[in-house]
């Protein structure tokens, strides 16, 4: 079984897309039996955040008007354990995914959780990779995977989650309300 991310698209410009797709090429290119499980922008890292959001008032991502799909590592571990368990499932391609969100949403969404307002205020792929750049060069990888919301390419919705689980994944609202504590 294959986990990776789902920005492996042909015309993806996050600067790990090119491993994605080699992956599941390389894996279609050999004799070995394989199930391919792809999943969604993970909603957890946000909670951490969620108090420096809350202090600038902002939600910086530089993605424009695209919209992002997220959903929590519970969820995807979840998914992944029901697909173990189902073996007749097995050598298929799946995406893990919960619910896409523009970054007015998001910020909606961040405001109401944080009881504060926060405002879509995107900076430049630029200025966003220059402020996130540590360890050395994750910034401007973090800007290309943006870029790529941008691009409407990580807005990429999918039942499997449900047909896998018998369950909808968890909405951002909920998940944040369960984690985050100020």
């Amino acid at each position: 079984m294959f986990i990776g991310y789902y920005a492996d698209q042909h015309n993806n410009p996050f600067h790990m897309s090119p491993y994605f797709g080699y992956a599941e090429r390389l894996l279609a290119s050999s004799p070995v039996d394989y199930t391919y499980v792809r999943m969604a922008m993970y909603m957890d890292p946000l909670v951490p955040y969620l108090p420096e959001l809350k202090e600038r008032g902002k939600l910086i991502y530089p993605v424009g008007e695209g919209k992002i799909n997220y959903i929590s590592r519970a969820d995807i571990a979840k998914g992944i354990v029901a697909l173990l368990q189902q073996p007749e499932k097995w050598g298929q391609r799946y995406l893990l995914a919960g619910y896409s969100y523009t970054m007015n949403e998001l910020a909606d969404i961040l405001s109401e959780v944080a009881g504060s307002p926060i405002q879509y205020d995107p900076v430049t792929r630029e200025e966003f990779g220059k402020m996130y750049d540590e360890p050395r060069g994750f910034g401007p990888l973090l800007a290309s995977m943006y870029q790529a919301g941008e691009m409407g390419l990580l807005d990429q919705t999918s039942h499997d989650f449900e047909q896998l689980t018998g369950e909808r994944p968890t909405p951002f609202k909920d998940y944040l309300q369960q984690h985050y504590t100020e």
